[in-house]
């Protein structure tokens, strides 16, 4: 098969060796720009003949970034010199794969078809013969396994890469039936088809597993002598500790007083990592010096967020409570002061002379001039 200069295939044994980079997250412009762009678009056919009395080629296109990475939801434009070709998808699949179907139609002359895919600026093209003679397509025997990834670049925390594998004979062209093996430096490898369908193609998932260093994987498919590999990077481990590790607590109140006769004080704290980013699902200990502690959260929510509610309880002197909020070895705090308690003092407004006496009567009270049971006098 031929194939334009828009887009060069992997060699034999040689493999298709993705640039190892490094994802930041969040992912910078430039590298989100590249990722997006294309760069080069790798035309395959089903066969490189097309018989004069009928018949069908596929044509599928893989659209392409800088870093030789597939790319989905990409529209691109079909043209062929002559013949009847049909566009069966002309917006890339998850694979960054677009296909038509190309016959000779009402011209039955002996004579080449050129195919090209489109994409802005970018091109890739095929030329078909279409012949009246029948002609075996090369062989069956494995030439060269071409393995294009979903992504370059895998993440240490979690996420897959998916590895699609094309078997081609020494034509170029994809040969279908063909069992191949996968294998993979360190990491979890998933084989999902190890024998290639109808288009050529093997599949398997790769992520990074137990294992969450920042390295280099090399995925290789093997089918006898013929090899193709791939390499990914594993990248963010520092980020990804970082990110879920607690390292200030910021605890804020509704109020800073609290009054004697009952209120509540409504306790806010933020967990936060090293960057200053609040932390979902980071586990909490509340804990205050005196009062009623009502846990409403222990576990930080989506903003990072837990809550508490604190009462001065059956003790109404006034005094200040200190809450203290946990999380691992980090802890952050709030003093809060429990206000308004006092004694009022009920008798005759003048004091008798000589050996007269008069009683008073000193009652405790707290903010809402309850009276408080117990309180000691000096």
């Amino acid at each position: 098969m031929c194939i334009g200069a828009a887009g060069i295939l992997m060699a034999c044994g040689g493999g298709n060796k993705s640039e190892a980079s490094s994802k930041s997250n969040p992912p910078s412009t430039a590298v989100t720009t590249t990722a997006n762009s294309v760069a080069t678009i790798d035309v395959l056919t089903s066969s490189n003949v097309l018989q004069s009395s009928g018949g069908e080629v596929l044509i599928t296109a893989f659209v392409k970034n800088a870093s030789n990475t597939t790319i989905p939801d990409e529209t691109v434009v079909f043209s062929a010199t002559s013949g009847n070709l049909q566009v069966v998808s002309a917006v890339s699949d998850a694979s960054g794969a677009v296909t038509a179907k190309l016959s000779a139609g009402s011209n039955k002359s002996i004579r080449n078809i050129t195919v090209t895919v489109t994409k802005g600026t970018v091109t890739g093209n095929v030329v078909i013969s279409v012949t009246d003679t029948a002609v075996t397509v090369a062989t069956n025997a494995a030439a060269t396994i071409d393995v294009l990834t979903s992504s370059n670049s895998l993440f240490s925390s979690g996420g897959e890469v998916l590895i699609t594998a094309y078997v081609k004979n020494a034509s170029n062209t994809t040969i279908s039936g063909e069992s191949v093996v996968f294998s993979a430096t360190s990491g979890n490898l998933q084989v999902v088809s190890a024998v290639s369908d109808a288009s050529g193609a093997v599949t398997a998932k790769l992520s990074a597993g137990s294992n969450k260093s920042i390295r280099n994987i090399t995925v290789t498919v093997t089918k006898g002598s013929v090899i193709g590999m791939a390499v990914i990077s594993v990248t963010d481990t520092a980020v990804t500790v970082a990110a879920n590790t607690a390292a200030t607590i910021d605890v804020l109140t509704s109020s800073n007083v609290l009054q004697s006769s009952g209120a509540e004080v409504l306790i806010t704290a933020y967990i936060k990592n090293d960057s200053n980013a609040t932390i979902p699902g980071a586990n909490v200990v509340f804990s205050a010096a005196s009062g009623n502690l009502q846990v409403v959260s222990a576990v930080t929510d989506a903003s990072g967020v837990v809550t508490a509610k604190l009462s001065a309880g059956s003790n109404k002197t006034i005094r200040n409570i200190p809450v203290t909020v946990t999380a691992g070895a980090v802890s952050g705090n709030v003093v809060i002061a429990v206000t308004d308690t006092a004694a009022t003092v009920v008798g005759n407004g003048t004091l008798p002379q000589g050996d007269a006496s008069s009683v008073y009567t000193v009652r405790a009270v707290d903010s809402a001039n309850a009276p408080i049971s117990g309180a000691t006098f000096s």
